[in-house]
């Protein structure tokens, strides 16, 4: 297993080879005060590695975290990596100004996707996202708007219904039932609400 932590003022990643027991560090920012906001193992090869940082590097091990070698370097901090759990080349990143982008080849080259939401007021500010698991062209995005989703790979975005006005309150976190499509889970404030 791989863990993100920050320690000591820097991001770090370990990895454990004994279920927990122990762990190794295999990664740490080159600069103080900057995490590691995501870390993603391939499905397909356990060796490969990705991960992001505050620092906006896009970096990837292919040999279980010995080395690493940058893909990107965003121009803002990155706070979010999202993997396709059924596609180990296809990744989703958000930044700390909002901006989100995807890529189809492990990070070769990236597409934006902020402005097919950047009509939603508030959707710049995202606080987490999720893929659909069973059907991964669908994201969903938890923002100071609510919550928006797009259907096909983050190209087309729309306002999701839910129980909240817009802009009300922010939606913090969304999650999708991994054996429902149909079971969303969303957190404002202190209430955790349920759509079937």
């Amino acid at each position: 297993m791989y863990l993100a932590i920050y320690q000591d003022n820097r991001g770090r990643v370990v990895k454990s080879v004994d279920g927990g027991i122990t762990f190794e560090e295999v990664y740490f920012t080159p600069i103080e005060r900057f995490g590691v906001f995501g870390v993603a193992v391939s499905p397909a090869d356990p060796n490969r590695v990705s991960i992001a940082t505050g620092q906006g590097g896009f970096l990837e091990s292919s040999d279980g975290g010995k080395s690493w070698r940058v893909k990107k370097w965003f121009p803002d901090g990155l706070i979010r990596l999202i993997p396709n759990p059924t596609n180990s080349s296809e990744f989703y990143v958000v930044t700390q100004g909002g901006e989100m982008y995807r890529t189809n080849n492990s990070g070769e080259s990236w597409a934006r996707l902020t402005e097919g939401y950047r009509q939603f007021s508030g959707s710049m500010k995202i606080l987490d996202a999720a893929l659909d698991m069973l059907n991964p062209s669908i994201i969903y995005t938890a923002s100071k708007f609510g919550l928006i989703s797009s259907r096909n790979s983050g190209n087309v975005w729309r306002a999701v219904p839910v129980i909240i006005p817009p802009e009300a309150l922010p939606v913090r976190a969304v999650a999708v039932d991994p054996k429902n499509s149909n079971r969303i889970y969303i957190s404002a404030a202190s209430e955790i609400y349920k759509s079937d």
